[in-house]
């Protein structure tokens, strides 16, 4: 497939998702928003659902591109290191918040469609992943299920603190990340 194409698709499909939510959405609705026939976007994805679990795997390899180019260019110590994790999650939650609305509709539709929970699972395996990797590079005669267990940790803060800025936007987000940036790295040197 043409990655213009696809791109126009995932990216028309994204904003579709976005107002619509993955039960509203509607292959002719992405069509329309991509400029495109109905019958030309089946041609490129057969059911709503390739492409949603196409979509899905677009927005993970956009939050990762954006990861590894801030990562390269943060302190190289584990605060600084870790910090990048809350400050894309953060750019992500107050910038551009349609990332978050997305990901948590696709959280929901995974507690019913196999599928779809097999995708976002990959997804948060490769966040869990940088995150386990950051931890061991810089601790690394860490036990690693401590890392593991905190790792998870992390990302409950991130995802936890999304939904109470999104409900309420007067949540202190910074201070938040803040506090948990600095339990986390109490907690990795602490042994």
């Amino acid at each position: 497939m043409n990655s213009s194409v696809e791109e126009r698709i995932l990216d028309a499909a994204f904003e579709v998702v976005d107002t619509y939510t993955i039960s509203g959405t509607r292959m002719h609705l992405i069509a329309e928003k991509a400029g495109m026939s109905q019958a030309n976007l089946h041609y490129h994805y057969k059911t709503k659902k390739d492409l949603l679990i196409a979509l899905l795997d677009y927005l993970q390899c956009n939050f990762s591109v954006f990861r590894d180019e801030i990562l390269k260019k943060a302190p190289a110590t584990l605060q600084g290191k870790m910090s990048v994790f809350f400050e894309q999650k953060k750019y992500y939650t107050i910038c551009d918040p349609k990332y978050d609305r997305v990901q948590i509709d696709y959280w929901s539709c995974g507690q019913i469609d196999e599928q779809i929970n097999k995708s976002i699972n990959e997804s948060y395996r490769v966040w869990f992943e940088n995150i386990m990797g950051v931890m061991l590079d810089y601790r690394p005669k860490m036990d690693p299920e401590k890392a593991k267990i905190l790792a998870h940790i992390m990302i409950s803060m991130m995802l936890g603190s999304t939904m109470q800025y999104l409900a309420n936007p007067n949540f202190d987000l910074d201070r938040h990340n803040q506090t948990c940036l600095e339990l986390l790295c109490s907690a990795l040197d602490a042994d």
